[in-house]
């Protein structure tokens, strides 16, 4: 009796499309609007042509480029990565639409940019940190990543394209709506249109929102895996090739911020600045005089400059694990990038000193805070020490929550439901072991390539001088930072916005 495979791949049976040939498996480069949608404005017209006459609906698309099949999932079907389950013949991968397992599907459902993810089957939390801090900047950036004309194209039609930053480019990826999937639904369990409440049973097998409802993330990910090929490439373990090694995930976390934004990134090694932080304490032997020149000190005023201009901001706890479990005995997920919203420093007055922010008075010596807001998209992973957002410290220091519910930018809550906090600056230094720092140029910064190859231990190693002349400064900040311009074979530069 022939042997049953151990996974197979189902999908919901629906007209195949043919189109003629696309460049690049559905990839555009743009030049213009009308180029980044020029696959998805074929795929449209063509769907149009078939619509039935009697009921008017058309058909949705299916991607030929990237297929409901193994293929599209795995380097070598053969031979399946170890992240894969080790189930019967009987088990598979199956692929819908959201618009079958989710009762009212769209883009974005969270009023704050991203709720909270739900991580699957991939280690893709590298990736899928990324798409949050982009869907939390202010401007938000994610809605750039979309570029189909219609927000409810892909209920329509089956179809929707994003953009990515590729090799000085922005490339159009036009692909159909249905996403890798846990469970096979029966017709009972799928959706009946808008407004229908129901719970089918299963999960998007990668990555998603919590919400059903909220597609981005599982859109952004089918995307970025056809631009790289499969969706293994995105496991961090297998990102670095076929039975290879990606080595750290640091590198990937600033090539995918570029691909994302177009603009530049630096990682900046905290156990480093902790240091160089304890050399300086020993070189000026606590001179409080020096403290203003500290490491510390000095990054905290780098830090304070990357948030006025808008720069995207996480950090990481990072170790060779690939434990999704691991969370320290202070409450920080390890391997996880939280995305740092907003920083201020407030005056804590000594006895008989003044208010936060005040100056003081010759009774008492005003200590200065800097805090921290970060927030977490893991549904789990809270901070628990001090300032905390359940710890004594705000009722002990009550002006220091006055002064912070008073300032509209830190939209002060110790809530806790969504999945913010706040940390003083220095903790954040012992706690976490990387920051990236993602600068993000307006639409009319000139930028230019240096094409070449890296030259070290790896694209986020130390800088090399280039030979006579030399380039302008890179957009990576201080040169005490790693260089952090990870896209494979150039470096993207701005020649209008100069970064300290």
């Amino acid at each position: 009796m022939t042997a049953t495979p151990k996974r197979r791949v189902v999908s919901r049976p629906a007209q195949r499309i043919v189109l003629v040939p696309m460049p690049q498996r559905g990839l555009t480069f743009e030049s213009s609007a009308s180029s980044a949608l020029a696959v998805e404005d074929e795929v449209i017209q063509w769907l149009s042509s078939q619509a039935d006459d009697s009921t008017g609906c058309v058909p949705l698309y299916e991607d030929p480029d990237f297929a409901a099949e193994v293929s599209s999932l795995y380097f070598d079907p053969s031979k399946l990565p170890d992240y894969v389950p080790q189930q019967s013949g009987d088990s598979g991968v199956y692929w819908y639409r959201p618009t079958e397992f989710s009762e009212d599907p769209d883009y974005f459902k969270s009023s704050s940019g991203c709720g909270v993810l739900r991580e699957g089957l991939l280690n893709d939390a590298w990736l899928l940190g990324v798409f949050a801090a982009v869907a939390l900047h202010p401007d938000n950036l994610v809605e750039n990543l979309f570029v189909s004309e219609s927000l409810h194209a892909f209920k329509q039609f089956g179809v929707f394209t994003c953009r990515f930053y590729k090799d000085d480019h922005w490339v159009s990826v036009t692909t159909d709506t249905r996403v890798p999937y846990s469970t096979e639904l029966q017709p009972e369990d799928k959706a009946c249109g808008a407004g229908v409440t129901f719970s089918p049973p299963g999960f998007a097998l990668y990555g998603s929102s919590a919400n059903k409802n909220e597609v981005f993330i599982p859109f952004l990910e089918k995307a970025y895996a056809k631009l790289h090929g499969s969706y293994q490439a995105l496991d961090e373990k297998y990102g670095g090739g076929v039975g290879g090694s990606a080595g750290t995930s640091s590198g990937r976390i600033l090539e995918a911020f570029l691909d994302c934004t177009g603009g530049s990134a630096h990682r900046v090694d905290l156990q480093l600045e902790r240091v160089k932080q304890l050399q300086f304490d020993q070189a000026t032997a606590g001179d409080p005089a020096a403290a203003a020149s500290s490491p510390s000190m000095l990054l905290w005023k780098q830090l304070l400059r990357y948030k006025r201009r808008k720069c995207i901001l996480t950090t990481q706890l990072r170790q060779l694990s690939f434990n999704a479990h691991d969370v320290t005995a202070m409450g920080i997920v390890k391997n996880r990038q939280y995305i740092i919203q907003h920083v201020t420093e407030l005056g804590l007055p000594s006895a008989g000193g003044s208010g936060p922010g005040g100056s003081s008075n010759q009774q008492g010596a005003e200590e200065m805070l800097r805090f921290v807001k970060l927030k977490t998209v893991w549904g789990r992973g809270m901070w628990k020490g001090e300032w905390s957002n359940d710890d004594s410290k705000w009722e002990e220091h009550a002006q220091i929550e006055q002064a912070m519910h008073s300032d509209p930018r830190c939209e002060f809550s110790r809530s806790g439901h969504d999945g913010c906090f706040w940390m003083l600056w220095e903790d954040l230094l012992d706690t976490f072991t990387e920051l990236f720092v993602v600068h993000v140029f307006p639409p009319d910064a000139r930028q230019y390539s240096v094409r070449g190859d890296w030259v070290g231990t790896s694209a986020a190693g130390a800088f090399v001088k280039a030979p006579s002349p030399a380039p302008p400064p890179t957009a990576g900040g201080d040169d005490h930072h790693h260089n952090a311009l990870h896209s494979p074979g150039h470096l993207s530069r701005s020649k209008e916005m100069p970064i300290e």
